[in-house]
């Protein structure tokens, strides 16, 4: 693309603004990202592992809950994890837990529930339709990797910007 001085284009007017930016080193990798708000509440998961997934919930002010519906590493049983933490533009990290010992009714026992500290959740959003999650686990066997995450549903009533 070239821009002649005396053009004013959107295009050009776009392509100058970024390389000043560049150069005077104000560009950033989200300076186009979105902020997440309500609309980023419901279910997300990662089409290529369908099967498990994760619910958010975005709460004033600037809180993001977060549980993931999981399994164990060794596939044994279901792993249930979440938790609150905080928003920052495109961007939540979340403390989680891990929630063990529960029983189906009528042998549910709340006395034997047990939360345990499992690590974190780091999510990033690109757009209200995607996002990654990374995450750190201190709970053994889970380790840290990361995984793409598409929404699932948008609860009625609420849009994403």
């Amino acid at each position: 693309m070239t821009c002649d001085i005396k053009e004013s284009t959107s295009a050009c007017s776009r392509l100058v603004k970024f390389l000043l930016a560049v150069v005077f080193g104000t560009a950033s990798a989200t300076a186009s990202a979105v902020t997440i708000g309500p609309g980023f509440s419901g279910a997300w998961f990662d089409p290529q592992q369908s099967g498990h997934g994760l619910f958010l919930e975005v709460l004033p002010p600037d809180r993001l809950l977060a549980w993931w519906f999981t399994f164990s590493p060794d596939g044994a049983k279901q792993s249930w994890f979440g938790g609150v933490g905080t928003i920052s533009g495109n961007t939540a990290t979340v403390p989680v837990i891990l929630t063990t010992g529960g029983r189906w009714i009528p042998n549910f026992d709340a006395a034997k529930i047990v939360n345990t500290p499992w690590g974190t959740l780091s999510f990033t959003f690109t757009d209200c339709n995607a996002g990654r999650v990374d995450f750190t686990s201190t709970y053994p066997g889970y380790g840290n990797n990361h995984m793409a995450l598409t929404r699932l549903t948008l609860p009625s009533g609420l849009t994403c910007p």
